[in-house]
């Protein structure tokens, strides 16, 4: 993985040697609301404040208050959400407004998601950085993927949210397919970095995996809520396809693993070739998924779109096999350490030929000698060990620092 952008870094030695400009920073992380019970920003918010911290910077956490949620505290989930936006939209920039004229100057804002941008216009006179995840929301409300119904009030939300960021001028990408969506939306002037995500430490395998016994990796596994660009049908598609060549020869397939929160997809998961079985799991823990990539097979990830893919990431770092879309950021995220398949066509006629050829990938890696399957293990861990934390808080904190010093 390369730095995206090598400009904060390399003014990070020279602002510490000069004595105009302090080291210590004034952050102020705007976050999400801790009702909209998100868990992937709450986790990107913490790592953000505690890295932050740990290198010597002042950080405040701000973000809205449910105050008309907690006076009112209706039942019907309609109303909750609209009260919810009133304290978002209404109340907080009013708050943020006069505490933001009570802060230093040289105090960086830095707004956690690009989907906060409601809240942009407030400190767009301030130093100021946007973290931008994916703009997936934001394509489906302006027509790009005719399959995807938004109402006029998702438009007229996702209308609002980016008026808002288009105010920004210094923003950070976790991809450079999320950049590339960036530039489309956002045609004014602007500076903009990629600063892949970390992977959290818990998906780092270290010690050498042994193969005597392939029970140990019985199942292949699927990550992801059941949203239409993870693209569940696929999955289901390739899976019955390969259940289909292992018929044929009489073998026994490995079981599919879905995991995340979904209903059952259709009738069509159980009604797999041969003995072929498919297993719906809930949410687990960040320790109990670790296992579940350890024991697995393989990952199976064709996603049609994603801001990042951290099942990818995740599941290299594991020691496991990974089968994923080519085309980026799935392609950025695995880099050569992944194996790649088309991106699932629309037309119902080409995915057969889709799910054949991708079933003969996915029967090549089930049937890798083992010391084949090693090497390629060895280069996933070797290519998940560059996104480590360490190395990503140190170009947010130089990007930081570069825009603080454009300021001054």
């Amino acid at each position: 993985m390369r730095p995206a952008n090598l400009v904060g870094l390399l003014l990070v030695p020279e602002l510490r040697r000069s004595s105009r400009f302090p080291i210590k920073m004034k952050i102020v992380l705007l976050t999400h609301p801790v009702w909209l019970e998100s868990q992937s920003m709450p986790r990107f918010a913490t790592m953000l404040c505690d890295g932050m911290r740990q290198r010597g910077h002042d950080v405040t956490c701000l973000s809205a208050e449910p105050k008309l949620l907690k006076i009112l505290n209706p039942s019907s989930v309609f109303f909750r959400k609209w009260l919810g936006y009133f304290d978002q939209f209404v109340l907080f920039p009013r708050r943020l407004a006069k505490w933001t004229k009570k802060q230093e100057n040289d105090t960086l804002f830095v707004v956690v998601d690009q989907a906060l941008g409601i809240w942009v216009p407030v400190i767009i006179n301030r130093p100021h950085v946007i973290h931008c995840h994916d703009f997936l929301a934001q394509r489906c409300a302006f027509g790009e993927f005719p399959n995807v119904q938004v109402g006029f009030l998702g438009k007229a939300y996702q209308a609002v949210i980016r008026r808002g960021y288009r105010y920004g001028r210094n923003f950070i990408c976790i991809s450079e397919a999320t950049r590339r969506d960036l530039r489309s939306m956002h045609t004014t002037e602007h500076q903009s970095i990629v600063v892949h995500n970390p992977i959290d430490p818990r998906f780092l395998l270290n010690e050498p995996l042994a193969f005597e016994s392939e029970k140990k990796r019985s199942y292949i596994l699927n990550v992801g809520a059941d949203l239409w660009y993870k693209n569940k049908a696929g999955v289901l598609l390739l899976y019955a396809s390969l259940c289909r060549r292992y018929e044929q020869e009489s073998k026994i397939p490995p079981d599919l693993w879905i995991l995340g929160n979904q209903k059952p997809l259709n009738s069509f998961a159980t009604e797999m070739p041969g003995n072929a079985r498919v297993k719906y799991l809930p949410e687990v823990t960040t320790e109990e998924l670790s296992k579940l990539y350890r024991g697995a097979a393989l990952l199976l990830f064709p996603s049609l779109e994603e801001g990042f893919g951290w099942p990818i990431l995740e599941a290299l770092g594991s020691g496991t096999l990974v089968v994923t879309t080519d085309a980026p950021p799935m392609s950025e995220v695995g880099g050569s350490a992944a194996t790649y398949i088309p991106r699932m066509p629309d037309s119902e006629i080409d995915r057969i030929d889709w799910s054949y050829s991708g079933a003969l990938v996915l029967n090549h890696l089930l049937n890798l000698p083992d010391d084949e399957r090693s090497r390629i293990i060895d280069r996933g861990k070797e290519h998940a060990q560059q996104f480590n934390i360490d190395s990503v808080l140190l170009q947010y904190e130089s990007f930081y620092t570069h825009v603080l010093h454009s300021r001054s």
